[in-house]
C-alpha cells in the first residue's frame, strides 16, 4: 500500500494498547490514520515510572505498523492538581468534589503532567481521546499548553448509569462529573458519541445540547476484517459439516456483560435442544462464571477458552452470536458478528443494540437479565436465522475508513 505523508501528526489517547473494545477501536483508528498518510502517536498510560513496555496495559506486539508508541508515566496527585488549579482557577468549585477531593479519585488525572509534557515536546496537529476522564485530561492538557492542537473527544458509555449508581467508593467522582463535562468538554473542537443513546445520556447528565454532540459510529470493520474472518479455526466444536449448533459470546468477563444470565439461558435452552456455547474473554468474573457453569451442569457444553486475538474467525463459523449485556455504548462485537453473516440475539440494553439491530428487525431484542426471554430468542433464531447477506449488507457503514473521515472532518484536518 502506497501512503502519501500529509505532514500532520495526530495523537490518539487511550488506556492501553489492547484490552477491551475501546482499545481495539482506538488501535483501528490509529492504523487507518497511518494508511491515510498521517503520522500517528498512540499515547498509553504506564503503571510505573521506569521506561519499559512491561508496565503498559495490553499487548505491545499488537501495535500497528507505523504507529509510534508513547508511554505516559503517572505524576504525583499534588502536581496534577496544581496544574489544574493554575489552568482554570475559576473552575476550582466545579473540580472540587469529582476531581480534587474524592476518596477514590480517578487515577487518570495523574497522567495530566505527562500529557502536557508530550504536547509541548511534539506539538501534534490533532488529539483524539476516548472515555470520560481521558477526554477531560485531553482538553485540560491542551489548554495548559496554549497550543493550537485540535481536540476530538469521544464518549463511549452510558453515563447515566455511572452517575446514578449507589454504594460505590468512587461515587463522588461520577455523581458530580456532569458539571465538569459541561464546563470543559466545550473546550474541544468536537464532541462525539458512538450512538444516539450515548449522546442522550451525555446531554442529560451534563446539560450539553444535542447540537454540541455528533453521533459517529465506532471504527469496526477495517481492511483486515475479511482476512481475519477466514483464518483457520482449531476449536473442535467449529470443525466439520455435521455438528451441534454453537453459540458464541465475547467480551471482558465483568459484571456489566451479564454472562451469568447467558449461562442461565443456556440451561433453559438445553432443555429444548442440543447446543453449545463458546464464551470468549478474560476478566475478574471468570471464577464466578466457572463455578456457575459447574453448578448448572453445563461443563460439557460451555467452553471458556479465554482471550482470542481474532474472534471474528469464530463468529464466521458460529450458528449464533449472543450479547447479554446490562449496558453498552455501541457494541462492536455485535457489528462484527453481523459482518460475518452470523445471526444475532441481544439484550435491549442502553445503548446501541436497538440502533444496530433496527429495533429488532435484524435480530431479536430481549430485556436485560431475563434468562427465559433470552433462551426463547436463541431457540427461535437458531430455528429460523436471517440470511447472512442481509446481515452483512447492514454493517457496511461501520467501516474504519468512514469513521476516520468523519473524525478528520470534525477536527478540520481532512483534505
Amino acid at each position: 500500500m502506497t501512503v502519501v505523508d500529509k505532514g500532520q501528526r495526530i495523537a490518539v489517547l487511550t488506556r492501553g494498547v489492547t484490552g477491551g473494545g475501546v482499545q481495539r477501536r482506538m488501535l483501528t483508528l490509529a492504523e487507518t490514520l497511518v494508511e491515510q498518510g498521517y503520522q500517528v502517536d498512540l499515547l498509553v498510560r504506564a503503571r510505573k515510572h521506569h521506561r519499559s513496555n512491561d508496565d503498559i496495559v495490553g499487548d505491545v506486539s499488537a501495535l500497528p505498523s507505523g504507529v509510534r508508541l508513547i508511554r505516559l508515566s503517572p505524576g504525583s496527585r499534588l502536581q496534577a492538581h496544581w496544574q489544574l488549579v493554575r489552568m482554570d482557577p475559576r473552575g476550582v468549585g466545579v473540580l472540587l468534589r469529582p476531581v480534587l477531593m474524592p476518596l477514590a479519585p480517578s487515577s487518570v488525572t495523574l497522567y495530566l503532567p505527562a500529557l502536557v509534557h508530550y504536547l509541548r515536546e511534539d506539538n501534534p496537529d490533532g488529539l483524539v481521546a476516548a472515555t470520560t476522564y481521558l477526554n477531560l485530561i485531553a482538553v485540560w492538557a491542551v489548554r495548559a499548553t496554549g497550543l493550537e492542537c485540535r481536540v476530538l473527544l469521544s464518549e463511549r458509555d452510558d453515563l447515566s448509569h455511572l452517575v446514578s449508581r449507589d454504594g460505590k467508593r468512587n461515587k463522588w467522582r461520577w455523581r458530580y462529573v456532569g458539571h465538569v463535562i459541561q464546563r470543559y468538554y466545550p473546550w474541544a473542537n468536537a464532541i462525539v458519541a458512538v450512538s444516539r443513546g450515548v449522546r442522550t445520556a451525555l446531554t442529560e447528565v451534563s446539560g450539553l445540547s444535542e447540537s454540541q454532540v455528533e453521533v459517529v459510529d465506532n471504527p469496526v470493520i477495517d481492511r483486515h476484517f475479511n482476512t481475519q474472518a477466514e483464518m483457520h479455526v482449531e476449536h473442535p466444536w467449529l470443525i466439520g459439516e455435521k455438528r451441534i449448533p454453537v453459540i458464541v459470546a465475547a467480551g471482558r468477563l465483568v459484571a456489566k456483560k451479564d454472562f451469568g444470565t447467558l449461562l442461565e439461558a443456556m440451561k433453559l435452552l438445553r432443555q429444548r435442544r442440543e447446543v453449545r456455547l463458546l464464551l470468549l474473554g478474560e476478566g475478574p468474573e471468570r471464577n464466578a462464571l466457572e463455578q456457575q457453569r459447574e453448578r448448572l451442569g453445563l461443563a460439557d457444553c460451555v467452553d471458556m477458552p479465554g482471550f482470542v486475538t481474532h474472534p471474528v474467525a469464530l463468529f464466521r463459523r458460529a450458528s449464533l452470536f449472543v450479547l447479554s449485556s446490562q449496558r453498552e455504548g455501541l457494541p462492536g462485537v455485535l457489528i462484527e458478528a453481523m459482518a460475518c453473516g452470523c445471526p444475532v440475539v441481544s439484550t435491549d440494553c442502553p445503548s446501541g443494540p436497538a440502533e444496530i439491530l433496527e429495533n429488532g428487525r435484524l435480530g431479536r431484542l430481549v430485556p436485560p437479565g431475563d434468562a427465559q426471554a433470552l433462551a426463547e430468542a436463541c431457540a427461535d433464531t437458531l430455528a429460523a436465522p436471517l440470511p447472512a447477506e442481509q446481515l452483512i449488507a447492514h454493517t457496511r457503514h461501520f467501516t474504519a475508513e468512514r469513521t476516520t473521515q468523519r473524525y478528520l472532518a470534525l477536527l478540520g484536518l481532512s483534505d
